[in-house]
Order: C-alpha cells, then structure tokens, then sequence
C-alpha cells in the first residue's frame, strides 16, 4: 500500500509544479495509470490503449477477480521490479485474505482515479498538438477543433490556419526538437522566431496559457504577499509585477538560476538611487 501511495503522490508533486507544460499534465496521468496497470493487472488484461482503462467498473467484484493479479503473481512482480526485499513477504499467499483485503482497496485507487482524472477531458486529449509529433492530418484535426471549442478565431478563419498548419508540418523541425529539451512551449518560441504565423501563434500560446493546476497561483498568492509586505504596500503595478516575474524566474537555488549582479546593474541602481535622492532634496526645498 505504501508503494502505491508513494507513488501516486510523487505523480502529484510533478503534477503541482510551475514548470509544467500543458501537455505534460496528460503525459503524467497517463504515465501513472499505466504503472498503476502494470503492477495491480494480469498482463493479459491490460489493454493496448491505456485510455481504456477508463471506461471499467472496477467496483465490480467479477472484474477484479478477472482483471487484479492473484497473491503470488503480485508479490513476484514487486520484488522484480521495486523492491527485491519485498521477496520475503509470505503473509500475502494466504489468496483469499489477500482479495478480501487488497482488492476493495486497489480497486478504489483506480476507480477515483478514472472519475477524477481529467483524461477524459477533450481538450486533456487534443492537447497533444502541441508538441507537433503526431502525423500532419493529426495536429490539424486537432487545432481545429481546440479553436472550435475555445473560439480564438471565427469559423470563416478555417481556411487560412489550415494553410498555415500545412505550412507547419512541412517543416523539418529536428533541430528545434532537440533545443527545446521536451519543452513544447520553448519548441514554439523556435518555431515562430524562424516563420511567421498569424494564427497558429495565437492558438499555441492560448493552449500554453492553459493551467495544469491551481498550484502555481496559490504560489504566485504566497509570494505577492512576501513582496507586497506592509512595509512596501506603496508599490507601483509595474514594479510588482517585475518583482514577481523575477521570483518566479530565480526561485529555484541552482546554479543556473544565480543572479549575476552585472556592472550595468550595479550603475542602473546607482543612477536611480542618485535620482530618488535628488528628488526626494527638492521635496524639502519646497517645503521649507
């Protein structure tokens, strides 16, 4: 149970995380249901399209003594490939105590997890497009019917973004795969600093604006209150939202993401802090 529920909440931390592109959140889901499969199914019953999965009553006590994986068979597969330790384990080939414990409980693992999941969700499954590897008729299925359903541009529109989409797929775009290290945001910028898209680039960067969850705002919420402190509630909107912009940037302590204080930073501050001085000496003249 532990090793279930381990698992299951790591896949909650990556699913939390700013840094998450959009097409990532199905990527994940997916990627945990079919773990999940594979260490509580009989091989035989997993199905080749792990969506699938989603449509079983796994309430139903016929189905998990036709799908779950007896005592022993479960116990191999664990000590194969999680834990070798977990070999040792004996208590669990008592079969019967072993349905009547286990299988009420893995069976609504699985049953909040396709009602909860978003995977059934159509825009989750057209979602794909943006990572551009699926065939060409594909991709533009999809964009499509994401403009459809977002209504980003007007019917009548349809013609000149199917040209555009034709334009795009005929591109050999492996070299801006392999800068984009798996970042289908990044693997846009690449893609439009090079062509001109009218509307694709609104459509890409609607679905990139697409929240994975409501984390990363609850965040943004904890650090406005951090930067915005009683002491600073004078603050600008635009300075607010550059300090934001730089907490979001740098909050992370590696090495990549260090400040380098520049000599240009060094005298921009100097310039202003002279400037605020000078107007702050003009203030008194006045007064006085």
């Amino acid at each position: 149970m532990s090793i279930l529920i381990k698992e299951i909440n790591e896949v909650n931390k990556a699913l939390q995380s700013h840094h998450l592109d959009v097409n990532e959140l199905k990527t994940k889901l997916v990627e945990l249901l079919q773990w999940l499969s594979k260490l509580l199914l009989v091989p035989e019953k997993i199905p080749s399209k792990t969506l699938e999965l989603l449509d079983i009553d796994w309430e139903d006590e016929v189905t998990q003594m036709d799908y779950f994986m007896d005592a022993q068979a479960f116990i191999n597969y664990l000590s194969e490939r999680v834990d070798y330790r977990l070999s040792d384990l004996k208590v669990l080939n008592e079969d019967e105590s072993f349905k009547h414990i286990f299988y009420p409980f893995i069976a609504h693992i699985l049953k909040y997890f396709c009602e909860n999941s978003p995977l059934r969700n159509e825009v989750i499954q057209l979602i794909d497009f943006v990572e551009l590897r699926s065939p060409s008729h594909i991709i533009e299925k999809s964009i499509m019917r994401f403009n459809d359903i977002f209504q980003i541009f007007p019917k009548e529109k349809s013609p000149e973004i199917a040209k555009e989409i034709i334009k795009l797929t005929n591109m050999d775009l492996t070299r801006e795969m392999k800068m984009s290290m798996s970042s289908s945001l990044y693997l846009w910028d690449l893609v439009r600093n090079t062509t001109d898209f009218t509307y694709l680039s609104a459509i890409f960067l609607a679905a990139h604006s697409l929240p994975t969850s409501s984390a990363p705002v609850e965040q943004a919420f904890s650090s406005l209150k951090l930067i915005k402190s009683n002491l600073r509630n004078r603050l600008q909107e635009n300075t607010l939202q550059s300090l934001m912009m730089i907490s979001e940037k740098f909050k992370s302590n590696s090495h990549e993401n260090r400040i380098t204080v520049s000599n240009e930073m060094i005298e921009y501050f100097n310039r202003a802090q002279q400037d605020l001085c000078f107007r702050k000496s003009k203030k008194i003249g006045k007064s006085i």
